[in-house]
């Protein structure tokens, strides 16, 4: 091998590792404070604190013409575990936990979200950092 086909395998794999390395830490990045809003319609019907949940429960929501979703909370995560809509791409979405994929149900108008809590100061301005 000569001097360049050795530095051009050398970027390509530092490349690499830097990507799969930041895909691991955007996919398993941890962050607290993680609020689901759930859509109907365009309109938020719940916010809700996934850190905050300490028994695990159900909200059932219904749509104009008779529709239902069946969405269960448990601590730092949500999910449709049951749908009236013929597809079920919902429900085969399983439960999420961080902010990457939303989970919508397109039949029924609904979508569940995952954002961080944003902080915000005591005037109302919102932090962009912390120090500890």
């Amino acid at each position: 091998m000569n001097k360049i086909t050795k530095i051009c395998i050398l970027i390509t794999f530092s490349l690499l590792f830097i990507s799969l390395s930041l895909c691991i830490m955007i996919l398993f990045n941890s962050s607290d404070d993680l609020t689901a809003k759930i859509y109907q319609n365009g309109e938020l019907l719940y916010s809700i604190n996934l850190d905050e949940i300490d028994e695990p429960y159900e909200i059932v929501i219904t749509g104009e013409q008779g529709e239902s979703n069946t969405i269960s909370l448990r601590s730092g995560e949500i999910g449709i575990t049951h749908a009236n809509c013929p597809d079920k791409l919902c429900v085969n979405a399983g439960y999420i936990h961080n902010k990457l994929l939303p989970i919508t149900c397109l039949p029924n108008h609904i979508i569940i979200q995952i954002e961080q809590n944003t902080n915000v100061n005591a005037s109302g301005d919102e932090v962009d950092g912390l120090a500890y």
